[in-house]
């Protein structure tokens, strides 16, 4: 897929399309009936996480709407999904030497980008109807003039 091609927020299925795509240059063999895709905007400190149900062997993993929004769906997604799978390939082994091991075969980051990593901020909409001001934030913060919270309309260079 070009770089740049995904503009919107992918569907779950979408999602699920490219970690299949991950799968199959990783683990080619990993069966994965068992994972089952979400977007979550409530996710804030984390790209991505897996949860991981022992007793049902399913996993769930949760990916944030607002990271991607910001850094991009297309390489950054892939990025993170090749981290992802190998909590799915390797449930046990968490953040050990075992999947620091995996990791580096495989050529996956291993962490997210952080708050201090971001290039533009939030352009965002005050919902007060009285008040309506726009300002801009790197996260998703209150109104500075009344306190309700702001609308993403767009995002500006800092």
């Amino acid at each position: 897929m070009p770089e740049g091609q995904i503009r919107k927020r992918p569907t779950p299925d979408e999602i699920w399309s490219a970690l299949c795509e991950v799968r199959d240059e990783c683990y080619p063999m990993l069966k994965m009936g068992n994972v089952r895709i979400e977007i979550s905007d409530r996710l804030k400190k984390v790209a991505a996480k897996v949860c991981w149900i022992p007793s049902e062997d399913r996993f769930v993993v949760t990916v944030s709407g607002r990271y991607f929004d910001e850094f991009g769906w297309h390489h950054e997604l892939s990025e993170v999904l090749k981290h992802e799978i190998i909590h799915i390939a390797r449930p046990r082994a968490g953040h050990s030497k075992i999947f620091a091991a995996e990791r580096d075969r495989l050529g996956a980051i291993g962490y997210c980008r952080s708050p201090g990593d971001r290039k533009k901020k939030l352009l965002l909409e005050c919902q007060n109807d009285t008040c309506s001001w726009i300002y801009s934030s790197l996260e998703r913060d209150p109104c500075p003039k009344c306190g309700e919270n702001g609308r993403v309309v767009g995002t500006v260079e800092e």
